[in-house]
């Protein structure tokens, strides 16, 4: 013990015994020095290399090391048998993939004395540190997460969480604190943050928040529905239109087709169906939102006696036979009997209706009775208030359900939402010329509101009515 400057060791022991042998602190120098043993134990085999027969050996290449964010070599001595060779002189090293977490070589090439030896390739693994993950505070809430939206002017805190203990952390922006809480945030940003652990390896992990102005959404009865325009309540809900948009953010104006300048406009007591566009400019930017509030009656409708063609204003089609000029009649049950024992029935003439097929068949000869060419049978249509939108069902009542493909199914779990359909009068005459209004003026509008420089095929609003262009 204590023994110090000795360059070789000779050992009666075998390698085996000689690796069993527990040195003490202090004595490091002893695994340097040249090891000579005087046993007959044969050598073993260059590990990785079962074709190198000629005592060459490979000492203190490490199986794993940990990435320290540099190129990695490993600190190792070549044998050939009992005789340490010299890196430069008697061999060359080469490494492969050694600058990333990951599987790695490194190959010895010998030269000089040793030039006939065989190259020798042997591989190691390159680990990362082990961290527990990265997350996000924000508005009070921890998020495993390396991105994020939030809104103009807030700010977060961001965190590494990683194993064992002596750590130390390194931000972007110098600060070594175990988390980083931003500034109010403007505009989208990049953050970095290192995780070193006690033995100086890096770990760099990134985060990226980014930043919006404003969110579309609607408020039924104190619920906020995000990214909605569109909302079914029932008679005496509370409604309130409007984007949230953060107080600190500067340049903001609203206009209302109400005539309002708030940012939103509130319903008390829901009693009518009705159309709110907002013309806004926030953070210089300007656009338009168009809500759309539907109120549920609580009872069926009558329908005026008459003949309709049944128009699905959402995927621009028609239930009543798309194209043919079909139609659907809407009468009492029997003579004299009151409007509300109407039923709607259906004239086909043989080549079925150009939706109801297939599939639909079987539903409408169960619901429908349409065993026959006249097909007699109660339905029900439920209104949207103030408006021309409709539901339907049966007695049951089990509400119509319609694909963009025409396909009818029926649900008992389905309650009127979106209203669908219009009932368009079939005695409408074809138009090709729009009537002019007493002021000159003509305006066209097509079922979805979007405003037109002529009619197309289907259904107008012209100057205020529904007009069928076939």
């Amino acid at each position: 013990d204590g023994c110090s400057g000795l360059k070789d060791i000779y050992y009666a022991g075998s390698r085996a015994e000689w690796g069993a042998i527990a040195i003490s602190y202090g004595n490091n120098f002893l695994k340097e020095a040249n090891i000579h043993y005087q046993s007959d134990i044969p050598e073993p085999e260059v590990p990785g290399d079962p074709d190198n027969d000629q005592g060459i050996r490979v000492e203190g290449l490490e199986d794993s090391v940990p990435y320290t964010g540099a190129v990695i070599k490993q600190a190792f001595r070549v044998y050939s048998g009992e005789t340490l060779l010299k890196e430069g002189k008697d061999y060359t090293v080469s490494y492969k993939n050694n600058k990333a977490v990951g599987d790695a070589t490194v190959t010895i090439k010998f030269k000089g004395t040793y030039k006939s030896e065989k190259p020798i390739t042997l591989s190691f693994h390159i680990y990362g540190i082990s961290l527990d993950g990265l997350a996000v505070q924000y508005n009070g809430e921890t998020i495993d997460t390396d991105t994020l939206t939030v809104f103009y002017g807030e700010t977060v805190t961001l965190g590494i969480r990683g194993t064992g203990g002596y750590e130390s952390y390194q931000w972007d922006n110098g600060s070594k604190a175990t988390t980083l809480v931003t500034k109010p945030l403007v505009r989208a940003r990049d953050f970095a943050g290192a995780y070193v652990n006690q033995g100086g390896a890096r770990s760099v992990c990134k985060f990226h928040i980014d930043v919006i102005n404003m969110r579309t959404q609607t408020i039924v009865n104190g619920h906020v529905m995000i990214d909605t325009v569109d909302v079914t309540v029932n008679k005496g809900d509370q409604v309130v239109f409007g984007p949230y948009v953060p107080d600190a953010l500067p340049g903001c104006s609203y206009k209302w087709s109400t005539g309002q300048t708030t940012r939103t406009v509130s319903i008390d007591s829901a009693t009518v169906s009705g159309t709110y566009t907002l013309d806004y400019t926030i953070n210089g930017e300007s656009g338009q939102i168009v809500y759309t509030l539907l109120v549920n009656d609580d009872k069926d409708c009558a329908v005026a006696n008459g003949k309709y063609m049944v128009y699905d204003r959402y995927n621009d089609t028609y239930l009543t036979a798309n194209g043919r000029d079909q139609k659907c009649t809407m009468s009492q049950k029997a003579s004299g009997e009151e409007i509300s024992t109407q039923v709607w029935y259906l004239e086909n003439d043989g080549s079925n209706y150009y939706n109801i097929v297939n599939s639909d068949t079987l539903f409408l000869t169960l619901a429908a009775k349409t065993t026959t060419a006249t097909g007699r049978y109660q339905f029900g249509f439920r209104q949207a208030m103030g408006t021309d939108y409709y539901e339907i069902h049966n007695k049951f009542p089990y509400y119509w359900l319609f694909d963009s493909d025409g396909t009818i199914t029926v649900s008992k779990s389905k309650q009127p939402t979106t209203y669908p359909l219009m009932l368009i009068p079939y005695d409408v005459n074809a138009i090709s010329n729009p009537t002019v209004q007493n002021d000159g003026t003509v305006t066209i509008y097509n079922m979805m509101g979007q405003k037109l420089s002529h009619p197309t095929k289907g259904v107008n609003i012209i100057n205020g009515k529904k007009v069928l262009v076939r």
